[in-house]
């Protein structure tokens, strides 16, 4: 696979008012339109997943001011809380949805929550946003058997298209990324990337895209992950040093005595 042309692309999972114990890997309302008040302030721009696709693979002008956001989970405080606060700044995004979990709930990360049912779904698409696949269960690659990889990417994605009427391009999974042979299937399927959440140390291609993890409050931090100085570092395998020795916090703090 060719080297891409890198930009951050920003993971976020629940956005709601939850109890300490299920907010782990959430973040508030609140905190979330802070994260998209420094876009404006930062001179980012936030541009839909199409068009980084497009610019990471040189078919359209890079800029080293853009970033895109995702949502993982499927949960319904995507639509009821993220929606309308990304609507109010002209922002579009994707959501990679697992199948299986439409309409019920679904535990990540200690927290149990509801998730959007298929209108839900449809409304995001009605709003401009991009829809993935998850996979049937929102699966790491090593939680399931190589005999299964093909069937629960073909079977979400299947899913989708029929009940959204859309065109379903991209998967994602959870820390994992595909190896040879199923990156050689999906690109055989005619996936146009496949994601996953950083670090993957190894280097990025449109099979094996590190995204950004957002899971805290503090403004800092966003306006920290959204810096090329981030970017640089994010899949290298010096990350291990950086977390272990808590450089990373140091990279915040810097930011905010900046600020």
């Amino acid at each position: 696979m060719a080297r891409i042309r890198e930009r951050p692309i920003i993971i976020y999972h629940q956005i709601g008012g939850y109890p300490p114990d299920q907010m782990a890997y959430g973040v508030t309302p609140a905190a979330f339109r802070s994260h998209l008040d420094i876009v404006s302030e930062e001179n980012l721009e936030v541009i839909p997943l199409d068009r980084m696709v497009a610019q990471m693979k040189g078919e359209a002008p890079a800029s080293p001011r853009t970033i895109s956001l995702t949502f993982d989970g499927g949960f319904r405080d995507a639509a009821e809380n993220a929606v309308p606060i990304l609507a109010e700044k002209g922002f579009k995004a994707a959501f990679f949805v697992p199948t299986e979990f439409v309409g019920k709930e679904h535990s990540i990360y200690g927290a149990t929550l509801p998730c959007m049912d298929w209108p839900e779904i449809r409304g995001l698409v009605d709003a401009g946003m991009i829809v993935g696949s998850l996979g049937r269960y929102g699966a790491r690659l090593f939680e399931l058997d190589e005999s299964k990889w093909r069937e629960d990417a073909r079977a979400a994605r299947q899913t989708l298209e029929d009940r959204l009427g859309v065109p379903v391009r991209y998967h994602a999974y959870r820390e994992t990324f595909p190896n040879r042979r199923l990156r050689r299937w999906f690109v055989e399927e005619g996936f146009e990337a496949v994601f996953t959440m950083c670090p993957t140390f190894r280097r990025s291609d449109l099979y094996r895209v590190g995204r950004i993890q957002v899971d805290d409050e503090a403004p800092n931090v966003f306006q920290t992950k959204t810096s090329n100085l981030y970017l640089f570092f994010k899949d290298k395998r010096t990350w291990r040093l950086i977390r272990r020795f808590r450089l990373d916090r140091l990279m915040h703090r810097i930011y905010e005595k900046f600020e």
